[in-house]
C-alpha cells in the first residue's frame, strides 16, 4: 500500500501526488504519539503487574473488588490492596488507571512494529512468470 498525499509545489504551485510510504509510517508514528501524551495527561496510570479482582467475602451478596498485584504493594508484603465495592469511586479509578496502562502498552506494540518496517526495506511484489513473459515478449 502507498501513502498517496498531495502535495502543493512551491515550483509551480500545481499539486503533485507523493507516493513515498515512509511518509505514511512517519504519519502513523506522529498519531500514535498524539495519542500517548492525550493517554497520559488524562489521568495516572497503573503500574505493570497491577490487576482488579472482585470477591465476596463470608457469602455476602454485596462484590467487593480489590487491587493484586504480582508483588508487594507495601513494605509490609501485601500484595492486595481493597478497593471498596465494585462500581465505587476507587474502585473506576484504578479500573481506569489500568485500561490507559493497557492503552499505553499497545501503543508502544504498534510503534515497534512501524519502526520494524521502516528499518526494513518496503518489500515490492515481483512480477509473476506470465507477467514476465509478457514482458519479454513486448521488447
Amino acid at each position: 500500500m502507498f501513502y498517496i498525499k498531495r502535495t502543493t509545489s512551491a515550483y509551480n504551485g500545481k499539486c503533485a501526488l507523493s507516493l513515498n510510504p515512509m511518509n505514511y509510517l512517519r504519519d502513523a508514528l506522529e498519531e500514535l504519539k498524539q495519542l500517548e501524551d492525550t493517554i497520559r495527561r488524562s489521568g495516572p496510570v497503573a503500574a505493570k503487574g497491577l490487576w482488579i479482582d472482585e470477591y465476596q467475602p463470608g457469602g455476602r451478596s454485596t462484590v467487593y473488588a480489590r487491587l493484586r498485584a504480582d508483588t508487594s504493594l507495601c513494605p509490609n508484603g501485601k500484595r492486595t490492596q481493597g478497593l471498596k465495592r465494585l462500581g465505587s469511586d476507587v474502585h473506576r479509578d484504578w479500573q481506569a488507571r489500568i485500561q490507559r496502562r493497557d492503552a499505553l502498552e499497545e501503543i508502544a506494540r504498534r510503534a515497534q512494529v512501524i519502526q520494524d518496517w521502516a528499518a526494513k526495506p518496503i518489500w515490492r511484489p515481483s512480477l509473476t512468470t506470465h507477467q514476465w513473459n509478457h514482458q519479454q515478449s513486448l521488447h
